[in-house]
């Protein structure tokens, strides 16, 4: 959930590679991933928003695009419609 809020604010975010983070935030273009349970790595990528100042909007304003692009709810409404349609009968 955090993720979707920070890129409905159009947020940059630092997270780690682990459970479904990776399937969510694609590097370097929504965000930034770190290696699970690597505190250098996790500082690595906070220092490197803190060297790129430019980098923090274009994190932000492209994880908020996507979010618009793969999470509005005509979009939830319709993969669910065609969920129920598969399994129940008509």
């Amino acid at each position: 959930m955090v993720v979707l809020e920070d890129w409905a604010k159009e947020r940059p975010l630092v997270a780690c590679a682990k459970g479904t983070l990776p399937e969510l935030i694609r590097q370097g273009v929504y965000g930034l991933l770190a290696a699970p349970f690597s505190i250098d790595d996790l500082a690595k990528n906070i220092q490197e928003l803190i060297d790129n100042p430019d980098l923090d909007p274009c994190l932000g304003r492209a994880g908020n695009q996507h979010l618009i692009k793969e999470s509005n709810c005509a979009l939830w409404l319709s993969r669910i419609e065609s969920v129920y349609e598969n399994i129940v009968p008509t």
